[in-house]
């Protein structure tokens, strides 16, 4: 017989192989081409599994209970609410229904069980992930890492619990090498937070991104958008909330949909595919007069009333621009920026625009933050001329906030190391804030949508500074310094030493540059300045560990919550917490407050700031 062909069988076991038919060279054929069109099929249908849309959402589904159920403790944190204790739960369930005899100890486990949910996650946590704390928040990994500093050294006072607390950290390999550029929360659906990463300076330049944050899952995005160039401004519409905008190094302006869904292939750090926006649904024009030629530095969408929603938008080639959406994304010119004072020698007459704001409910003034320090009052429908000019920094204005509560008053931070507050109708300044011991930029400023004279700030060095100057203009109320983190430019200088290495090796060369010192020999410093110990031979060199600059930050709408974005791709979730945290869970968001509320509030807000003028004068 011809037992070895293609059509053989296996000889049952425990008995002898019945005799099999003669194949033929055609059986042989088809039989082969039979196994062939069954893998394939089998190949065919296992493709369709994976990529269906049934089990892509019922896999998200999965993932987003499972990090609920490992959030689930900092989410009742986030939402201020107090967490749930399973046992008095169980004593009071028991009381109620008079089962105290009746309850034994398995009963109890089972509803201990079903009362914490972040238990089931165990084990899942010791395979090498992030683990929460859930209820406990003192025992958050990397919480307990960052520093608050609460007295002395100018670095203010706190009673009772801690005022920030780190929930968690938005970051996943889609971050890693990028900077945070610059943050919106959506305002459609708050606990969205979008996210622009992009580099501030022309040679780090390597592509951009911005990714959607949520709260059903921290540790990676929902959404994604990529980008060939730094991502440098974004904005969510408030008339359209699906509609985001962002600003890019190029000059370039882009809207997207958030609503749109396209499957394309992603290419950030070598990731296969996942959920991606596509393409922009409004792209401005690459031609000359027909968007910015330098970076934009910010955009803001502004209600003009009957004639719909437009963006804003400024850039260091000194205009201020005006997009509608009516014809597709059409530009109009508002402002041309002149440098203000002295101009005897200056070469160009242009002042580089870095910042823009607008006043609460008054969408025809705009305060535009430039590059040599000054800020400037400016009209929508005049652009010959500014309304007021203010003076007082010495260093480019990195951000204009104008308050949620008084249309007359706006801060300002600066490369010169201080935040400034303003009152619209002064061209210096009312109260100069700085930290004794801080000899950094400071790189972004917001006021708390609750509390009428808090704002945060955050700094060059890493700390995230907490305000009230109706407490004190002179220190913050809180100082926290985040996670120290390797030094980029170290590691890079060390993978491009190992890239040169290899190189000489393939060459048959295995002598290296006679400057370089071996690591037995070698003195090194840290990049603040601090020695490191020297290495002994044999053992791996360790990275020096720095405070990680931080870029910008943004106050939640719709809890006690402070998002700060940082230079290597992270965005820490802070809790703010002690008297403050209490005393937003009594306060109104400024958007709802009735006109006689608001009124009183701005009276507190004025008599405060010009009060704490005057204390400083005196």
């Amino acid at each position: 017989g011809g037992g070895g062909g293609v059509g053989a069988r296996a000889a049952p076991r425990g008995g002898a192989s019945p005799p099999l038919p003669a194949t033929t060279e055609m059986e042989t054929q088809t039989d082969g081409v039979a196994l062939d069109a069954d893998a394939l099929m089998f190949q065919r249908m296992s493709e369709d599994v994976l990529h269906s849309e049934g089990l892509s959402s019922r896999l998200l589904l999965m993932e987003r209970s499972l990090q609920q159920g490992r959030y689930h403790g900092r989410h009742l944190e986030y939402r201020n609410h107090p967490s749930a204790n399973p046992k008095s739960a169980l004593e009071r369930l028991a009381e109620s229904m008079s089962l105290d005899d009746e309850l034994g100890s398995a009963g109890e486990a089972e509803l201990a069980r079903s009362v914490s949910s972040s238990n089931v996650m165990d084990d899942f946590d010791s395979m090498g992930s992030p683990k929460p704390a859930g209820d406990d928040a003192s025992n958050m990994e990397g919480s307990a890492a960052a520093t608050e500093k609460t007295d002395g050294d100018g670095a203010g006072t706190s009673s009772g619990a801690k005022m920030l607390d780190m929930l968690w950290k938005h970051e996943c390999v889609l971050t890693s090498n990028r900077s945070v550029s610059c943050m919106a929360y959506s305002k459609g659906n708050p606990d969205v937070l979008a996210v622009g990463y992009g580099e501030f300076y022309f040679d780090d330049q390597n592509g951009g991104a911005v990714l959607f944050w949520s709260l059903r899952n921290p540790e990676f995005p929902e959404r994604i958008i990529e980008v060939d160039v730094g991502v440098t401004a974004i904005d969510f519409s408030s008339r359209n909330p699906s509609y985001v905008a962002i600003g890019l190094y190029n000059g370039a302006i882009q809207v997207y949909d958030t609503r749109s869904k396209a499957e394309v292939p992603m290419t950030m750090s070598g990731m296969g595919c996942g959920l991606s926006l596509g393409a922009p649904v409004l792209e401005s024009q690459a031609v000359e007069g027909q968007q910015h030629m330098e970076p934009v530095w910010q955009l803001k969408w502004t209600d003009r009333g009957e004639r719909g929603e437009v963006l804003v938008s400024i850039s260091t080639d000194g205009r201020v621009l005006e997009w509608s959406l009516k014809k597709g994304l059409s530009v109009s010119p508002l402002m041309e920026l002149k440098r203000y004072g002295d101009t005897e020698g200056v070469i160009s007459r242009t002042a580089s625009g870095l910042c823009l704001d607008f006043p609460r409910d008054d969408a025809s003034i705009y305060f535009a933050g430039t590059e040599d320090g000054h800020i400037h009052k400016c009209s929508c429908s005049y652009n010959e001329a500014y309304l007021e000019s203010y003076t007082g920094h010495e260093g480019p204005v990195y951000r204009i906030a104008t308050s949620p509560f008084d249309a007359n008053t706006f801060l300002s931070c600066s490369a010169d190391w201080t935040v400034k507050i303003w009152h619209d109708r002064r061209s210096t300044h009312v109260i100069n804030f700085h930290t004794v011991n801080l000899s950094e930029v400071v790189n972004d400023v917001a006021w708390s949508p609750f509390l009428p004279c808090l704002f945060a700030s955050v700094t060059g060095d890493g700390r995230v500074e907490v305000w009230d100057f109706e407490a004190s203009p002179h220190d913050p109320i809180s100082t926290l310094y985040v996670d120290s983190v390797p030094d980029p430019a170290w590691l890079k200088k060390q993978e491009e030493e190992k890239l040169k290495a290899s190189h000489i090796g393939a060459n048959g060369d295995r002598s290296l540059p006679g400057t370089r010192q071996t690591n037995r020999t070698a003195t090194t410093y840290d990049s603040a300045g601090g020695r490191r110990p020297r290495t002994e031979e044999g053992k791996k060199e360790e990275a020096p560990l720095i405070k990680p600059a931080l870029t910008c930050l943004a106050f939640s709408d719709n809890a006690p919550i402070l998002a700060v974005g940082d230079a290597h791709g992270g965005v820490s979730i802070f809790r703010l917490g002690g008297d403050v945290g209490a005393s937003h869970a009594k306060s109104k968001h400024a958007s709802v407050l009735g006109e006689s509320e608001l009124e009183q509030v701005q009276k507190r807000v004025q008599r405060a700031m010009f009060q704490q003028e005057d204390d400083g004068e005196a």
